[in-house]
């Protein structure tokens, strides 16, 4: 608390000189026309008097099965709010304050703040889906609560906020990232394109914020331009079916090369999609209770692009789901030198394969969880547990086969995924990623559960982001054959290619693009009417809290 907010609250309080004294009386007789004659004189007695009545209560030492007779007084704490009210520091902090929100109101509308807590906080934890998380979110809280904040603290940061959707945070990110971009990349140098990482950490990130926050207002049209860029669909409210009818609507299939075509995913294949991603998902609500994000209220959903090729913007999910997923090497074997596989000889076979790495993984689990276990001990089960795929109940004669999984993936700001794939026997492969955004949610239902809610973590959470957000790719399509071209003697399978995000031109160049769009997101400034309006709000808020200042000074 800086020093001169503190002597101006304490002149307004005592008055240290005459000139004080004679600032106050104005200021004083200025306010007291809009309470009234309510108040008596500063220092006067309680308003209200007092109401003393007799209680029994334990105290310090004495529990209450030998309670003592005492008395309160039930005016105690309307007084204390009406003392508090004619405190002239109080009067005028708490003017400017009430000015100051009106101000930024009028500007940028009262649901602007919405999510404002977590937009400068990184979504990436590392090390959390390793075999350490406890120890990761320790490393990874301290930092991020510092820097969330600085900028709830910052007038320029909260008016960035409200007027264009982003933070100073954000714009450290992106700055960072334009940074990593510029330094040589090995030729063998593996790894997410910096510019890439940068519009998932900024742009993306915030448009999830935004819709579980449920803000309202205007938003940097850069903003907007990076959720094009990032979503084929953005967030909007879901109800059970919304998925199967925006894929048809928006016709964003896969198409094969030779003809240009769309692939055909028939009705009842995105029905099972959307079943399954609707049951999936649960997260506990206040109670307790794991609620399918099929069944939550008020939830967001967001068609994301899937990533292939290039413009990996949101993570490789097409590689983490159609070229990487645990099932694919196995499948190709399968697959190798024929051109199709009988359904009952596919579904035997690789309901065979999981059963046996589900068996696999429980054994290295128990292992891990053995006294003496070691951190390799730790290490193999975790990989045995990703290397886990399973066939999915929707898996019929009818239906055909469909495997399922969850894995860490590629994504760049949420790490856990979950796959739903449908394998025919010609080996055309249709899968989908989803992930619901509730990394946070987490994390406080943990430390409410840890805590046996007397930190209500959870519970705050939900106030802050109450809306869930889960984000899914359209259909993606290929044919296993294709993935083992180079090893099998089977060939005439049609080259496809994944679709196309149509809020992006064709052939855009999609690392120039992210890369102007972070350097146009890094130069955003307040107005001057909405940093004037977060500024009042701060000076009224430090002299209320600097009037706390003094009074615990002075106790």
């Amino acid at each position: 608390m800086s020093s001169d907010i503190l002597e101006l609250n304490r002149a307004l309080r005592e008055g240290q000189s005459s000139e004080q004294r004679e600032a106050e009386q104005q200021r004083t007789q200025q306010l007291g026309q809009a309470v009234g004659s309510l108040f008596s004189p500063l220092g006067g007695r309680d308003i209200l008097g007092s109401l003393p009545v007799p209680v029994y209560a334990g105290s310090e030492g004495i529990p209450m099965t030998a309670p003592r007779k005492t008395q309160v007084d039930l005016m105690a704490i309307p007084n204390f709010g009406l003392n508090e009210l004619r405190t002239p520091a109080n009067l005028v902090g708490a003017g400017l304050l009430k000015k100051g929100s009106q101000a930024i109101d009028a500007l940028t509308g009262p649901l602007s703040s919405r999510g404002m807590a977590l937009s400068s906080a990184d979504n990436v934890i590392p090390g959390f889906y390793g075999t350490t998380p406890g120890l990761a979110t320790g490393a990874y809280l301290p930092k991020n609560t510092a820097v969330t904040l600085r900028d709830l603290m910052n007038p320029a940061s909260r008016a960035l906020y409200r007027e264009t959707g982003t933070t100073r945070r954000s714009q450290e990110l992106a700055r960072k990232q334009l940074r990593e971009a510029e330094k040589p990349r090995k030729p063998d140098e593996r790894g997410p394109n910096p510019v890439h990482v940068g519009m998932a950490n900024t742009g993306q990130y915030l448009s999830r914020i935004r819709a579980q926050g449920g803000r309202e207002g205007q938003v940097a049209d850069v903003l907007l331009r990076m959720e094009d860029f990032s979503d084929f669909v953005p967030a909007s409210s879901y109800k059970v079916g919304d998925y199967k009818r925006q894929i048809k609507d928006k016709d964003i299939t896969a198409t094969k090369r030779d003809t240009g075509r769309r692939v055909n995913v028939p009705d009842k294949d995105l029905e099972i999609i959307e079943e399954h991603f609707g049951r999936v998902w649960k997260e506990p609500d206040t109670t307790g209770a794991q609620v399918s994000f099929a069944q939550g209220k008020d939830t967001k959903l967001v068609i994301k692009a899937p990533g292939a090729g290039g413009a990996s913007v949101t993570g490789k999910h097409y590689n983490d789901v159609m070229y990487n997923a645990p099932y694919v090497a196995p499948l190709k074997k399968l697959f190798r030198d024929r051109t199709e596989v009988p359904f009952e000889e596919l579904e035997k076979e690789m309901r065979r394969l999981s059963e046996k790495s589900i068996e696999r993984a429980g054994k290295l689990s128990e292992k891990a969880k053995s006294k003496g276990a070691t951190a390799e001990d730790k290490q193999k089960a975790l990989s045995a547990q990703r290397a886990v795929f399973r066939i999915s109940e929707a898996t019929s004669k009818e239906n055909g086969l469909w495997i399922t999984g969850s894995r860490a993936g590629s994504a760049i700001t949420e790490g856990g995924i979950n796959y739903l794939v449908k394998v025919k026997p010609n080996g055309t492969m249709t899968g989908v990623m989803s992930d619901e955004h509730n990394l946070y949610e987490n994390i406080a239902s943990k430390i409410q559960q840890k805590t046996g809610g007397v930190v209500p973590a959870l519970d705050i959470m939900k106030k802050v982001i109450p809306h869930r957000l889960v984000a899914v790719t359209p259909p993606m399509t290929q044919n296993v054959r294709n993935l083992d071209a180079i090893k099998s003697k089977a060939r005439g399978v049609a080259s496809i290619s994944q679709a196309k995000n149509p809020n992006v031109g064709v052939g855009s160049d999609s690392e120039k693009t992210a890369r102007g769009m972070l350097q146009e997101l890094a130069a955003l400034e307040p107005s001057k009417e909405a940093l004037r309006a977060e500024q009042t709000r701060s000076a009224g808020g430090g002299l209320l809290l600097g009037n706390l200042a003094v009074e615990e000074e002075e106790r």
